[in-house]
């Protein structure tokens, strides 16, 4: 191979190393965050006039249907609803629940979801108000967990970067100790 190719073979196989954890799939890049809650309605915090019709829940990655649920606990920790939430049709990053008949008073909403880019699941809740609630529920408490990796998710992730590790290793070996040959 001529010096110009083997430059050319050189920076096409370093481009290739660059793209690939962009390409989809377990060699390409992995989804390495979890659902996070971007929206809800009603809002972490929110005091709303009446109890709500509706209550759904916006996430950051579309959803897995197995695993998903929305309880609503009362003030007192009593379960109110427990309910596996539904995921909308028309938009997979959506949860929500036919709201209960709640009566005046602060509630805690405790979502879980799994997440279907990345399979891990994600749990959190927040607080909101019905009706007339003294004081304010701003910034009160809101959480949220993930659970962790698992073995074949952390094992494709290491052997995807020994790899790429490997490969430019190859090419600076090749580079550096195995000089061209005569032309």
């Amino acid at each position: 191979m001529r010096p110009r190719g083997r430059r050319f073979a050189g920076v096409l196989a370093l481009l290739a190393l660059l793209a690939a954890p962009a390409l989809p799939g377990p060699a390409g890049g992995m989804v390495l965050a979890h659902a996070q809650l971007v929206a809800s309605s009603p809002g972490a915090g929110a005091i709303v006039p009446k109890s709500p019709a509706e209550i759904r829940l916006v996430f950051s990655e579309p959803l897995e249907s197995q695993v998903t649920s929305l309880d609503i606990v009362g003030i007192n920790g009593e379960p109110i609803l427990t309910r596996a939430g539904e995921i909308d049709a028309s938009d997979p990053y959506a949860l929500f629940v036919a709201g209960p008949e709640l009566p005046d008073g602060v509630y805690r909403l405790d979502w879980r979801t799994l997440s279907a880019a990345d399979g891990h699941t994600a749990e959190g809740f927040f607080n909101f108000g019905v009706g007339d609630v003294p004081g304010t529920l701003a910034g009160g408490p809101q959480g949220m967990t993930h659970s962790e990796a698992d073995a074949p998710d952390v094992i494709g992730r290491w052997l995807t970067y020994v790899g790429l590790l490997l490969a430019l290793g190859m090419s600076v070996f090749h580079r550096l100790v195995i000089r061209d040959g005569p032309m």
